[in-house]
């Protein structure tokens, strides 16, 4: 591991094993109710080539950095396995703004802005490079930047270790330690957009 990697690596890890303030670490919680209702069914967007597919495992996953983000698929729509051709990504940038896939509006986000302090984020290789696919999520349209293929993980729920209390990181709804891997919240995703979240 190169030295610009050791704090990224340090930061990660610290982040996986982040103590809840209400909670020892190692304390397992079931996750928590759904407080919203549950959202409109968004139709799957049309297949723009023979690399989407329809979206049927429970969890799907994908590299940022040195973690693998993990989205429950019930809040998947569509997968894509490589980014589109023409979009216009800009370093740095955690809300890439919108873009059109076959007439439907998509707000473009970069995970890796969304969870990385920005010194560890100048460290990765330009966005052009890092995008390797698409996360179309059902919620206002989303879409997350896959930094690897995009592909289904084998996760059971006993294996998270999930929050108990939003405070910062509000993207963030469990982890699995032993595995590296990062719980998205969508919700949390959607409050950090709108200014409410960190």
């Amino acid at each position: 591991m190169s030295q610009g990697e050791q704090p990224l690596a340090r930061y990660l890890e610290d982040m996986l094993t982040e103590p809840e303030a209400d909670s020892p670490a190692e304390s397992v919680v079931q996750p928590p109710a759904a407080v919203e209702p549950e959202p409109e069914p968004v139709p799957q967007p049309e297949p723009t080539s023979g690399s989407e597919e329809a979206v049927t495992e429970e969890w799907w996953g994908f590299g940022v950095a040195h973690l693998i983000l993990v989205v429950s698929g019930k809040e998947v729509a569509a997968v894509l396995e490589a980014c589109p051709p023409g979009l216009e990504l800009a370093d740095g940038v955690m809300d890439q703004g919108e873009y059109r896939l076959d007439g439907s509006s998509r707000r473009l986000v970069d995970p890796a802005a969304l969870i990385l302090p920005p010194e560890q984020l100048d460290r990765l290789p330009p966005l052009e490079q890092r995008a390797q696919g698409l996360i179309h999520l059902k919620r206002e349209g989303l879409s997350l930047i896959a930094g690897s293929e995009p592909m289904p993980v084998a996760l059971s729920g006993d294996e998270i270790r999930w929050r108990e209390t939003s405070g910062s990181r509000a993207w963030m709804a469990g982890t699995v330690m032993s595995r590296g891997m990062v719980v998205l919240d969508v919700a949390g995703i959607m409050a950090v957009l709108s200014g409410e979240g960190d």
